[in-house]
């Protein structure tokens, strides 16, 4: 279909722009406030839409913390500028909270993509190209497609139709910006991390306190965890830790929680009831055939450590004795074989009295 042909079927889910009340309409006493304003000539070259090629309008914003509000102002923005250019006919295809990090699940992107295979999309529009992608990879090799499908590519932010070289100059922009947020919110979450804050959220065992993003102890949670410690020290197996908490009616980590010997496990592996809190535990790396993120564990090394008495619900002896037992397969194991009573009445519980081997140095 050329761009300058016209066509009375609309597609489904079209927008005709000359059926919509243009809501920037002056009312009367606009007009007499602004009456010598309006005998300035239009710089804008705005004119009746005539061109009923069906303009594919693309629209996103990246998480739920967003809002809706994101889509309906990219519209606006874009409509704006298909009447300048004389465009009638828009279809939307949006991707609510779906990050530009990947294409492959943008399901509206897929779907446009695939009307333009069809014919049915000549002319893309974006309000920025941020929206469209952050990826360079991705980014050149879909305008590699849709200029061998003859389809225009317009960015509304910069006012004109976009050529391969600048399609280029745009992914990199995007994805240097989208690099610098990342680091100035990584920069941001260590900083909070290092004055005892929880970016991630509270867990079992903690509540949020009157400081917003601060985290204090759950009084409750915390005396079911400091029990779970002392029948694992005893030599309880998990199983049966799950089941007493089970039959006491205890409430778990989740709220579905069945207290199963996962569940325990994970609850006696937790190194921030000592008050050692390590950020961040993980590395998150983007593989770009795949569309996969990849989850690998940081090394020590690779963490900041802080230590926060206010925050500690197991004293440190109490937890190297129940952990000594569950160490990984093939490790070594510890010499010295002593009950957890007789280290709790050689070191007072939360204590770091030097030269017990059951305290770790914080």
């Amino acid at each position: 279909m050329a761009h300058g042909e016209r066509t009375t079927d609309l597609m489904p889910g079209a927008v005709d722009l000359r059926q919509v009340v243009d809501t920037t309409a002056l009312c009367p006493l606009d007009r007499l406030a602004l009456r010598r304003n309006l005998d300035v000539e239009r710089r804008d070259g705005f004119g009746p839409p005539d061109k009923l090629v069906p303009v594919g309008l693309y629209a996103r914003y990246s998480s739920n913390k967003q809002k809706e509000m994101s889509i309906e102002r990219q519209v606006k923005v874009v409509t704006a500028y298909m009447r300048k250019l004389g465009y009638a006919i828009y279809v939307l295809y949006d991707d609510p909270a779906r990050s530009a990090r990947s294409m492959r699940d943008r399901e509206s992107l897929q779907r446009l993509l695939e009307d333009c295979r069809s014919g049915k999309i000549k002319v893309i529009m974006v309000e920025d190209f941020d929206r469209w992608s952050r990826e360079t990879y991705d980014a050149v090799e879909v305008c590699e497609q849709l200029n061998e499908l003859g389809v225009e590519f317009h960015s509304a932010g910069d006012f004109k139709a976009l050529n391969k070289k600048e399609v280029i100059e745009a992914a990199l922009k995007a994805e240097a910006d989208r690099d610098r947020r990342t680091l100035i919110m990584g920069m941001g979450r260590f900083q909070h991390a290092a004055q005892g804050g929880a970016h991630s959220g509270a867990f079992f065992g903690y509540r949020y306190g009157e400081e917003r993003g601060f985290l204090v102890r759950h009084p409750e949670e915390e005396k079911t965890i400091f029990s779970i410690f002392e029948m694992a020290a005893a030599g309880i197996s998990y199983r049966s830790i799950g089941r007493i908490m089970k039959e006491r009616g205890v409430a778990g980590p989740t709220k579905d929680c069945r207290w199963t010997k996962s569940t325990v496990a994970n609850v006696l592996g937790q190194l921030a009831y000592t008050g050692r809190w390590y950020y961040p535990f993980t590395l998150n790396t983007f593989d770009r055939k795949s569309g996969k993120v990849a989850v690998q564990r940081r090394h020590p090394s690779e963490m900041t450590r802080n230590y926060f008495d206010h925050l500690r619900i197991v004293p440190d002896d109490l937890f190297f004795a129940v952990n000594e037992k569950r160490r990984p397969r093939g490790s070594r194991s510890s010499s010295t074989a002593t009950s957890w009573p007789e280290r709790r009445r050689a070191t007072a519980p939360g204590s770091k009295a030097s030269g017990s081997p059951w305290v770790v140095d914080s």
